[in-house]
């Protein structure tokens, strides 16, 4: 493997695992689109992982 493939590879891979860690946060919680827009702890729990994917993906 190139050592670019590796580099795109690992930032890959680390999107994926930031939709997983949202898509696991959601489900554990319950979130709808209601709680999570009134709820200031539910967005932050989100953020992260969201602020990590769009940084990656830049």
């Amino acid at each position: 493997m190139k050592p670019d493939e590796a580099f795109s590879l690992f930032f890959t891979q680390e999107i994926a695992d930031n939709c997983d860690m949202l898509v696991e946060r959601v489900e554990k919680y319950g979130m709808t689109r209601d709680s999570y827009a009134q709820s200031t702890l539910f967005q932050d729990m989100l953020t992260m992982p969201m602020l990590r994917i769009c940084e990656i993906a830049k």
